[in-house]
């Protein structure tokens, strides 16, 4: 990955916190537990390392699912934990391919969010977990992301937050980074979101349906601990080291509500970056192609 890319990338994870904060605004009454669960397919790409090897065809299969509790602690204060576990399936072979078959993620996320005034929020989180290939197994796939931030309202229509978040398995120089997000509603029917996993445009047709084009990321840093592609002897060693997963999709979709606490979100596009990046070992493997993507999300508030 080129350091201007290797920086964006960093960058765009380190939005997440602003964009989820000024995404959810909303701090009054309102459904107390919810779980979601994510299915998505990024369809086969060819890619090239380093070296200029070439990866052929690798599909990647994605599977998550969240349970969150939110509780109001004081009038002007809520806080919220959620349980998460996320899945990714490679269709490789470990043995000759340099990426493993699977890696995987299972996280408690605590967030703080406490209103100052009619203007002025502040937000923080600690999110913790095991993040790791082929196996939650070992302490050295431990990682901790700890967020802070600060929204300022500067009117019904726009929030904008700001602060910074540490990321223990990230690459060094990009532990520690500013975070920022916005979320803006130029007219009834139109909201802006700014930041990451995801910037989009959304048009409400109706109160059970919204249509939406955007700009989403997946993927995680996980610690590698058994041997990869140990036939390729030309390889810098594959083991007890970190891997990147980097997607970032465009695409377009729909929100559906087909009950009052139930939600439906799909989407279809395309993968305009994929990438595999053992930055210890200075070795990655980046998409050739853009890969279509397919993904469906549904949520149950209760």
């Amino acid at each position: 990955m080129t350091l201007s890319l290797r920086l964006l990338c960093a960058l765009a994870l380190a939005a997440s916190a602003g964009a989820a904060a000024a995404q959810n605004r909303p701090s009054g009454p309102g459904p107390d537990q919810s779980v979601s669960v994510q299915g998505g397919y990024a369809f086969g790409s060819d890619f090239s390392d380093s070296a200029g090897r070439e990866v052929r065809d690798v599909e990647v299969a994605h599977f998550g699912v969240t349970a969150s509790q939110r509780w109001q602690t004081a009038p002007a204060t809520g806080l919220t934990a959620s349980l998460e576990y996320q899945r990714y399936e490679l269709d490789v072979n470990r043995n000759t391919q340099p990426l493993p078959e699977s890696v995987e993620s299972v996280a408690l996320q605590v967030s703080l969010r406490h209103r100052v005034n009619s203007d002025w929020s502040l937000a923080g989180g600690v999110k913790a977990g095991q993040y790791a290939a082929d196996g939650l197994r070992d302490s050295d796939a431990l990682g901790v992301n700890v967020s802070a931030l600060a929204l300022r309202r500067f009117s019904d229509e726009f929030t904008l937050a700001f602060g910074v978040i540490y990321r223990s398995m990230a690459e060094s120089k990009y532990r520690v980074l500013p975070a920022l997000g916005f979320d803006w509603k130029p007219a009834p029917d139109w909201a802006v979101s700014l930041g990451f996993p995801r910037s989009a445009v959304t048009y409400t047709v109706s109160e059970q349906l919204r249509v939406f084009a955007h700009v989403t990321g997946q993927g995680g840093t996980f610690y590698v601990k058994d041997p990869v592609a140990p036939a390729l002897s030309s390889l810098p060693p594959m083991r007890d080291t970190k891997l990147d997963y980097t997607e970032i999709r465009v695409g377009v979709g729909v929100d559906f509500r087909p009950a009052p606490a139930w939600e439906i979100t799909a989407s279809v596009g395309m993968l305009v970056k994929q990438e595999f990046d053992y930055f210890e070992r200075d070795y990655d493997l980046d998409a050739d192609d853009n890969a279509a993507y397919a993904g469906v999300t549904t949520v149950y508030s209760f």
